[in-house]
């Protein structure tokens, strides 16, 4: 359990109502080159208007380049058709030196956190007391579209990145919910 979170949490357990969402999209990514990584967090109103938004560049160890603040991100994702399953994307970073950074994306596999609590999955959602000794599990098969519909939500797609000439490897979260023209939802 992460504790009580917002995110499925019965009112009896004592959280207070949320107001619904029409529709967002939420994207994080921790994007690993060989000398430094890019990390963001965003989350934008089913109108593409930004909520939040946080991110840099950080150097790797030994760099003694401070963490470059990033200020916005452009994002363009492609999802494989039918479904909110990312394929491929590409995000332009503006730091607030006003420099822009390009890095485009490839999924090479896709991790779905509903299962594990992150959204209301068969009885359960994180932070929701199940007993003491409460423990659960199932296997999955995700060649499946009918078990993929069902734990499709929030995604930690596992990807290769390129910018310029350089490899990296990293995470990108995606989760788009109800309605959000921009991605078809």
């Amino acid at each position: 359990s992460w504790g009580i979170r917002m995110t499925g949490v019965n009112l009896e357990q004592g959280l207070q109502v949320k107001e619904p969402r029409l529709g967002f999209f939420h994207n994080w990514n921790i994007l690993q080159f060989k000398n430094w990584y890019l990390n963001y967090h965003l989350r934008e109103d089913r109108n593409g208007n930004v909520l939040y938004f946080s991110g840099g560049i950080i150097y790797a160890y030994g760099d003694l380049r401070p963490e470059l603040k990033l200020v916005a991100v452009e994002h363009d994702y492609q999802f494989l058709p039918g479904t909110r399953q990312l394929k491929s994307g590409r995000v332009v970073c503006t730091a607030a030196d006003s420099s822009k950074v390009e890095v485009s994306v490839r999924a090479l596999t896709h991790l779905y956190l509903r299962p594990g609590g992150y959204s209301p999955y068969k009885g359960y959602s994180h932070g929701m007391w199940m007993g003491p000794s409460w423990i659960d599990g199932e296997k999955l098969d995700v060649t499946y579209s009918k078990v993929i519909d069902e734990v499709a939500g929030l995604v930690d797609n596992v990807c290769e990145c390129r910018c310029g000439d350089e490899i990296g490897y990293g995470i990108v979260e995606l989760a788009v919910a109800r309605k959000h023209p921009r991605y078809g939802v």
